[in-house]
């Protein structure tokens, strides 16, 4: 079996130093993220209802109904709706 090339060797290097600062990054967010407290990430909620149309509870009858929203819901809304929920219900 012939020994792998130089290049290949390289490319080897580069991609495991590349995945070694994704991993930093990703560790670093997970714990920036954990470290926010409850009372921010309401205010994070709350600004993102505000950016929308549509308030929660708008939001919440038209998921129930299964009709479709009158107007566009921003990501960040739908995200911070579904937590609302979720954390009413008990799930997270």
């Amino acid at each position: 079996m012939a020994a792998p090339s130089s290049m290949v060797l390289e490319q080897e290097r580069a991609w495991t130093q590349q995945r070694m600062t994704w991993l930093r990054r990703s560790s670093e967010f997970d714990l920036t993220t954990e470290q926010r407290t409850s009372a921010e990430k309401r205010a994070q909620r709350a600004a993102s209802f505000r950016q929308s149309r549509l308030g929660y509870d708008e939001i919440e009858e038209c998921m129930q109904a299964g009709s479709p929203f009158p107007h566009p819901v921003p990501l960040a809304t739908m995200v911070a709706v579904l937590t609302e929920m979720w954390e009413e219900e008990g799930i997270t």
